[in-house]
């Protein structure tokens, strides 16, 4: 999304869309929404605690999923061998 938003150029057919993104890619608050709703069902618990905490920063919640991120695939390989 950064990088299609980073020319600022869009043309009139999605001229609206591409100033509201524009908008939201500047709120942290946002990008964690969009971040949290786009996460496989897999990452739902770690969804639900995370919608439950305040001040976290979209930095903190990236950090979160990767930790997860890695934690199952270091259990994907001790269960599947």
């Amino acid at each position: 999304m950064k990088g299609t938003l980073a020319g600022g150029s869009f043309s009139d057919k999605v001229k609206d869309f591409g100033e509201a993104l524009t908008l939201l890619a500047k709120s942290d608050q946002a990008k964690v929404e969009f971040l949290l709703i786009s996460l496989p069902p897999f990452y739902n618990n770690l969804v639900e605690n995370l919608w439950t905490k305040e001040g976290y920063s979209y930095g903190d919640i990236s950090r979160q999923v990767h930790c997860m991120s890695l934690q199952g695939k270091k259990g994907a390989r001790k269960g599947g061998g």
